[in-house]
């Protein structure tokens, strides 16, 4: 009996370390999003897709700071995947706009707004109700080759149509289609991600000689510099809520096609989770559209690169 506890034990310790660490990951996402989108905004359209946005937001501090935030917050969230699954940490990571909208709010002196708050409890919620259904167990912590096969040439053909139609619109339009193909890059790097630590817990000196770092590389790369293009091609409001949506909507869909991580049996426990599925949905749109999140600068601030 001894023994079954002390399994049992561990097993409930490592979802809750999980949960614990995308929550702290969460926090550090919120300071790197202020922080990059108030550099990303002051570029200019025309910079977007270009590798000389990289170089440009280089020289600027408060987007040195914002990917300082990030590496502390991917080094949680690595930690996160390599404990928990990706149904259950990257939903948690959305939490990150509960953080960052009273920081954002407070950097600009607005108030937040009744609809605000209730969206900010809409995502708590809705997050309550998909994620306590499912429990906290994942699935398999690898897939076949061909489980990869399709999710990546799924992911690769849709982020291509994204990419090739925000080439042909206009700013306000651009900036969603490459939050969108931001978005799914990142779930796969998420994905990817999720191979790697649990790799690195096995054997990290064996994990140079592996596929996942290198894929990981790859796709966190191009997420980061289409999501900044969408940044810099538009107001936050209309880049945000895509990003937002879809990197979860796609891991909690990478997570049950590729690893098998479990959705909720039965009927009435499906049911409750696709309400809060879309309760969450709705608050993130509202809280990511919020006007303390959707600052843009002035024209000249812009040509001063303030």
């Amino acid at each position: 009996m001894g023994e079954v506890d002390d399994a049992g034990a561990a097993a409930t310790v490592r979802p809750m370390a999980a949960v614990c660490l995308a929550l702290a990951a969460a926090v550090c996402y919120a300071a790197a999003m202020v922080l990059e989108q108030h550099s990303a905004s002051r570029t200019g359209a025309e910079m977007s897709l270009r590798p000389s946005l990289l170089a440009d937001l280089a020289r600027r501090p408060a987007w040195l700071a914002g990917i300082a935030a990030n590496i502390v917050g991917y080094a949680l969230r690595f930690a996160a995947l390599g404990r928990g699954s990706l149904l259950v940490v990257q939903p948690l990571l959305g939490t990150s706009l509960l953080f960052a909208l009273p920081a954002s709010a407070r950097w600009h002196r607005d108030r937040l707004r009744a609809i605000e708050w209730a969206a900010s409890l809409a995502i708590v919620a809705g997050l309550a109700m998909f994620l306590v259904p499912a429990g906290p167990a994942g699935g398999r912590t690898a897939s076949s080759a061909m489980g990869w096969a399709g999710a990546i040439v799924v992911v690769t053909a849709a982020t291509i149509v994204l990419l090739w139609r925000a080439s042909t619109t206009t700013h306000a339009v651009r900036a969603g289609l490459l939050a969108g193909a931001g978005g799914l890059l990142l779930a796969l790097a998420a994905a990817f991600t999720k191979v790697t630590a649990v790799g690195a817990g096995h054997d990290v000196l064996h994990l140079p000689l592996t596929w996942a770092p290198y894929a990981l590389l790859a796709a966190a790369g191009g997420g980061v510099l289409v999501v900044q293009s969408a940044f810099a091609a538009a107001p936050l409001r209309v880049s945000l809520p895509v990003l937002m949506v879809v990197e979860p909507l796609a891991s909690i869909a990478l997570g049950a096609a590729v690893f098998g991580d479990r959705i909720a049996r039965g009927a009435p426990a499906r049911l409750v989770e696709a309400v809060g599925l879309a309760l969450m949905t709705a608050g993130i749109v509202a809280v990511a559209s919020a006007p303390a999140l959707a600052h843009r600068p002035d024209p000249t601030a812009v040509k001063r690169g303030a």
